[in-house]
């Protein structure tokens, strides 16, 4: 049986290129807020056999975190099977100069770029200890933002501490922070980014055996894929798990 990988923002653009390469190794689970996308991922998903979960993150903004996990949980095939590796990548951009940001906007942004995941995460080890494997995709704004970003650029450059945070936290095995540039498909890929490459690159630098933390800078014209010196990796004094390794949940 495959482990299990929930990819949320995975069900269209980079996120639903993840999902599709994630499944040569688990068992995918694509979670997506947006119906429309959610809908039109359905004959992607049935072309490749990835299950889809509609997440309204926007609904509830402190409660949905714990509820979206708990049920999750439960409508699993398997019940006793974690989530082996959780994939954080919902692809929301909110171009605004700061004077024009209503407190509606700052919630939203926040609510999506930080504290969703932070709740999910912690829903996560509150259920089953462990997290082997988290990949946390973020943005080139992160360290190069634009006036027209400001929360943008501070959620992802949050999204990216609290990943490199976690990685320290013996709950954790491999964590990964993959930060792109601009991504368009079917794009002039000398200006834009492809996100099937894009994707490929993601999921074969995970896979990299003894792996405990990377932070992953993807930047265009010309594409190319530059590893941080923060890349840590284990050693026999900090075993990290290996890759599909499974825990078993609290009662």
């Amino acid at each position: 049986m495959k482990p299990i990988a929930l990819v949320i923002g995975g069900t269209r653009g980079l996120g639903a290129e993840i999902s599709k390469l994630l499944r040569a190794t688990h068992k995918v689970y694509a979670a997506g807020r947006n119906y429309q996308s959610f809908t039109q991922f359905m004959g992607i998903s049935r072309e490749h056999d990835i299950s889809y979960v509609y997440w309204d993150i926007d609904f509830d903004q402190k409660q949905n975190a714990p509820l979206h996990v708990s049920a999750f949980y439960g409508d699993i095939k398997d019940r006793d099977q974690p989530i082996d590796l959780l994939v954080y990548c919902p692809g929301f951009y909110q171009p605004s100069l700061v004077s024009e940001l209503n407190s509606d906007d700052i919630d939203r942004m926040l609510h999506i770029g930080l504290t969703y995941p932070v709740r999910v995460i912690k829903k996560i080890i509150e259920k089953q200890n462990v997290l082997p494997g988290f990949i946390a995709v973020t943005s080139t704004s992160q360290w190069s933002p634009h006036a027209n970003e400001p929360l943008y650029a501070a959620v992802k450059a949050g999204l990216a501490a609290f990943a490199h945070a976690v990685s320290f936290d013996p709950a954790f095995g491999r964590v990964m922070v993959a930060a792109p540039a601009r991504m368009k498909p079917d794009q002039d890929t000398s200006k834009y980014l492809d996100p099937k490459w894009v994707a490929q690159q993601i999921v074969q630098e995970y896979q990299q055996e003894n792996l405990k933390y990377k932070f992953m800078k993807i930047l265009r014209d010309p594409a190319q894929v530059i590893i941080d010196p923060s890349t840590r990796y284990s050693d026999e004094k900090d075993p990290v798990k290996p890759f599909g390794f499974r825990f078993l949940p609290k009662e």
